[in-house]
């Protein structure tokens, strides 16, 4: 059975080879092309552009790969007797609290710098991210409850949102194509939104796997 698995994945595997080598003359871009149509993007770096505007719709696919990914791992994740996970204690809360700030600003700075320079919302998530997992080492108590029901919209309303403003742009033209003077409010808005839904669904792959189901967020 090994055998012809490995045959299998070879032969795909040579399949795919072919198929690019013929395509790469169709799939070749000017270095110039983004370049050239930087000025109707809404914002003056390449990347960010091709992420949320020329290429918007890839991005949205990549959100949702990963919130499909979180939600399979919540389902396999380890019972009690079977878990590997980080107990609360780890981390000293004084050093939470006093890093919290520089983090907050991090996160900050990386979401409005996107626009402009290398940033955005992802690498601002991935910060996010490593703050809520180092309270949650810290087993840091705040002064209220978070819901596990705000929690989980946050999961997803940030790609809610992201898929609802393609579907507006419809009004005056193709999915996912914004006007020239609202462009750059409407990625930093997708951007801030998305910050904090990526952030929770890295974080949650850390939190999810902790044994007690009512014990998460």
């Amino acid at each position: 059975m090994k055998t012809v698995a490995l045959v299998f994945l070879l032969l795909l595997g040579c399949a795919l080879g072919f198929a690019l080598w013929e395509l790469q003359e169709a799939l070749h871009v000017r270095p110039t092309y983004v370049q050239e149509a930087l000025h109707v993007s809404g914002v003056s770096h390449p990347v960010t552009a091709v992420l949320l505007n020329f290429r918007a719709f890839d991005t949205l696919l990549e959100v949702t790969v990963l919130l499909v990914a979180f939600l399979a791992f919540l389902g396999l994740a380890p019972t009690a007797k079977h878990a590997i996970f980080f107990r609360p204690g780890g981390m000293p809360k004084f050093l939470v609290r006093t890093l919290s700030p520089f983090f907050l600003v991090g996160v900050t700075y990386l979401w409005l710098i996107g626009g402009v320079d290398s940033g955005g919302a992802f690498q601002a998530a991935a910060l996010l991210a490593t703050l809520i997992i180092f309270y949650r080492l810290s087993g840091y108590k705040f002064g209220y409850k978070i819901s596990p029901f705000y929690v989980r919209v946050g999961a997803v309303f940030g790609l809610a949102f992201f898929l609802f403003m393609g579907a507006l742009s419809l009004v005056w033209g193709e999915f996912f194509t914004y006007k020239n003077a609202l462009a750059g409010g409407v990625i930093l808005t997708i951007e801030f939104f998305l910050t904090f839904t990526l952030g929770i669904l890295l974080a949650g792959f850390f939190v999810g796997n902790e044994p007690s189901r009512s014990k998460r967020w």
